[in-house]
């Protein structure tokens, strides 16, 4: 059995189902259903990644998302990544992304270093649900692989809705970010190494869930 490793929306969708996310993060077997929502996510985030890694011009009906990526432009900074992967170990220390003793691992859509501080933004596709936990987890592995960095200014932008939010993380407050978030962690790693992945019916299972073995499917409330 490969090493126990994890990411935010393996922890996220560990929370909503075990059953669930054994089915389609770990084992592969189903896919999330596609929807409208999450095409037209892909897609602007594909086109947004093109316009700043290649200069490649916006697809007609997403030229209102030009001053964005102006803004980014013009954002003061040596270093500017697009798309990156970055992986930290049990011990918090910079690794390979696909390395074996890879612990957590996180993709930062836009990174700008501007030593010591940094800004990291993530595109968000669907409706507004600030949660600045994912942010907060991405910007250990920026403080660990970035060792000049001491603060990280994060936006999630809400492409739907116009919107930006913003949460700064400081690299000497990030100790009771980790103890919070330590006994999910714990619990999606006991799941793992006794491969115990119990289901939670909810509203999903009945139109949601593509998890068409699990008993509950097409039964939820």
């Amino acid at each position: 059995m490969k090493p126990f490793s994890w990411s935010y929306s393996k922890l996220k969708n560990f929370r909503t189902c075990p059953r669930r996310h054994k089915e389609i993060d770990l084992d592969k077997r189903f896919k999330d259903k596609e929807n409208e929502v999450l095409t037209w996510g892909n897609s602007v985030h594909a086109a947004l990644a093109n316009r700043l890694s290649k200069g490649l011009p916006l697809p007609k009906g997403m030229e209102t998302f030009e001053p964005l990526i102006n803004r980014l432009e013009q954002a003061p900074g040596t270093k500017f990544i697009v798309e990156q992967k970055l992986a930290i170990n049990k011990d918090f220390k910079p690794v390979g992304f696909f390395a074996e003793d890879a612990w957590f691992r996180a993709v930062v859509d836009v990174l700008i270093l501007n030593p010591p501080v940094a800004l990291m933004v993530d595109y968000k596709a669907g409706k507004i649900l600030d949660d600045p936990q994912q942010m907060a987890l991405s910007s250990q592995c920026v403080f660990s692989h970035y060792p000049e960095i001491q603060a990280i200014r994060t936006e999630y932008w809400w492409l739907a809705h116009d919107t930006i939010t913003r949460t700064d993380f400081r690299r000497d407050q990030m100790a009771p970010i980790w103890r919070a978030v330590w006994p999910r962690i714990q619990e999606l790693e006991q799941a793992y190494n006794t491969n115990n992945y119990p289901p939670i019916p909810g509203g999903l299972c009945r139109n949601y869930c593509p998890v068409v073995t699990c008993e509950f499917h097409g039964k939820g409330g």
